[in-house]
């Protein structure tokens, strides 16, 4: 059975009061987005509406606003009348941008360490050195959040008191050297100047990902999706002819 809509009424309304009370049901879900709630309620008439219908109204505009700051920033909500004694509600949405975490390694630590005390329940619980260092390489696509999920997964699955870089649960994606897309376009243009021939340029390709790696075979080789024996294998074969690679090393 269909419901009737219900007729809109039309009452004299303070907006102040209906706007705090709209506001009071978003504001938790702002805060954790970083986002702040700025009033700036002039000295406005009474108006006339419906106020069910109005405060659903404010409260989709005020979501809508939220999503417009995915990094947080201010909303700024003002009442004003204007010049032709119409009052208004103006929303002012003042984003601010926070590159994503791959842009910043620097902040890694910090903020692993903050989320390691945040998810330890009290408990004294440290990553080691190795377990930080893991953790700057890796090739963070979003921000902070997607670091403390990791981490509060490796406090979850192990009772160490020191989490060390094994037990950081990390997808093969995220596990990921980072490396400059710059970078490896002056390296493909260099190789092709010099025409080398692609078995060489495949060579210094993976002997510029151990270094990132800092000679880890097992990341390596996750990161350049082969096997980790073909890298062993290569380390031999390069090790039993040096000679007849020696005319590429100058």
């Amino acid at each position: 059975m269909v419901r009737p809509s219900r007729r809109p009424i039309r009452v004299p309304l303070s907006l102040e009061p209906l706007l705090d009370s709209t506001l009071a049901f978003v504001t938790e879900k702002l805060q954790r987005r970083t986002i702040q709630i700025i009033r700036n309620f002039g000295d406005v008439p009474h108006v006339e509406g419906d106020p069910e219908r109005l405060q659903q109204l404010f409260l989709n505009l005020f979501l809508n606003a939220a999503d417009a700051m995915p990094d947080g920033g201010e909303l700024h909500v003002t009442t004003a009348v204007s010049e032709g004694r119409r009052v208004e509600v103006r929303l002012n949405v003042i984003p601010i941008h926070i590159p994503p975490l791959r842009e910043r390694p620097e902040d890694v630590p910090l903020l692993a360490e903050n989320f390691v005390k945040k998810h330890s329940a009290g408990a004294p619980r440290f990553l080691r050195a190795d377990a930080l260092e893991r953790l700057t390489t890796c090739s963070w696509k979003g921000n902070a959040r997607e670091l403390e999920n990791v981490l509060e997964r490796a406090l979850a699955l192990t009772d160490a008191h020191e989490l060390a870089s094994d037990d950081l649960p990390l997808s093969a994606e995220l596990a990921a050297p980072q490396m400059e897309n710059s970078g490896v376009s002056v390296f493909l243009h260099a190789m092709a100047e010099r025409e080398l021939p692609l078995s060489e340029v495949v060579d210094r390709y993976i002997t510029r990902v151990l270094e990132r790696t800092g000679g880890n075979k097992v990341r390596a080789a996750r990161f350049l999706g082969v096997d980790r024996k073909t890298l062993y294998r290569r380390a031999e074969r390069r090790a039993s002819h040096p000679a007849a690679l020696q005319e590429y090393e100058a």
